[in-house]
């Protein structure tokens, strides 16, 4: 439970659905509150009992579904064009720019030795990816080596391949077929990283992703060079270094794209 955000655990579904303040973005499996803390109305260990018409939370609590807005996030894919248009290189330079002296570990530049330890291999770990995929190889070990490594509610690695699939595996992406690797990676790593960041992984392997991380994508295919700063920056904002973390799979995945939208030109060309 958190000052603005309180999980609360579905245990058949083994899922968390989030209640959030009214601050926060819409996002999978949560409903937005009209209230800007949840500090005394919640308590740990109450009881929760899911209906089709709403959620009661102990004894005096009840969240009618009645009076709430659906929303219903865009569906979006890439085609062919888009892939040859998009200006991958350009916006992975910007995205590298601004994560550049951030947080996330995967740019740590510090004296600790423990996180020193953690971004060579978080660094290892995303090399071994790319490289698996760019000479056409099964990338599943890679990919679990980087599940549940990092700290936090959403280790980095986790945070990194968020943020690699939402672009790599968008439907009509040539690196969709990919996609089932990350799918094996995660059913067998689930132990090693929490609930939370499991199901958060879950939830972009099926393309579903909170409301300000999903504005990034349509800004990406439209090189809309102010829509795609801004989402940058509402990323970034994401929990103490996840957004930052999730920006570098992105990058990485705009790297790797652009390598692939340059065979499918010499291709069209032929």
């Amino acid at each position: 439970m958190f000052r603005r955000a309180v999980n609360l655990y579905q245990p058949q579904q083994q899922q968390l659905f989030t209640l959030l303040s009214h601050e926060y973005d819409n996002a999978p499996n949560s409903c937005r509150i009209a209230t800007t803390h949840f500090n005394t109305l919640f308590r740990p260990g109450e009881t929760v009992a899911f209906s089709p018409h709403g959620i009661a939370i102990g004894t005096d609590k009840w969240i009618d579904y009645t009076h709430c807005t659906i929303w219903h996030p865009p569906v979006i894919s890439i085609t062919r064009e888009e892939l040859k248009t998009v200006c991958w290189r350009s916006w992975q330079q910007l995205i590298n720019s601004e994560i550049r002296y951030s947080n996330s570990l995967f740019k740590y530049r510090g004296d600790n030795l423990f996180y020193q330890q953690l971004a060579t291999l978080l660094q290892q770990g995303r090399q071994a990816i790319m490289n698996s995929i760019k000479n056409n190889l099964d990338p599943t070990q890679p990919m679990s080596s980087l599940i549940g490594l990092g700290i936090g509610l959403t280790p980095s690695g986790d945070d990194w391949l968020c943020g690699f699939s939402m672009i790599f595996f968008l439907p009509g992406h040539p690196g969709e077929k990919y996609r089932p690797f990350l799918i094996d990676a995660l059913a067998s790593g689930k132990p090693k990283t929490t609930l939370l960041s499991a199901i958060t992984l879950g939830h972009h392997l099926q393309h579903r992703y909170r409301e300000h991380v999903g504005e990034f994508i349509p800004a990406l295919l439209s090189n809309n060079r102010q829509a795609i700063k801004s989402a940058i920056q509402k990323i970034k904002e994401i929990g103490s270094s996840s957004g930052c973390d999730m920006l570098c799979g992105i990058a990485d995945a705009c790297a790797l794209t652009a390598e692939i939208g340059e065979h499918y030109v010499r291709q069209d060309s032929d």
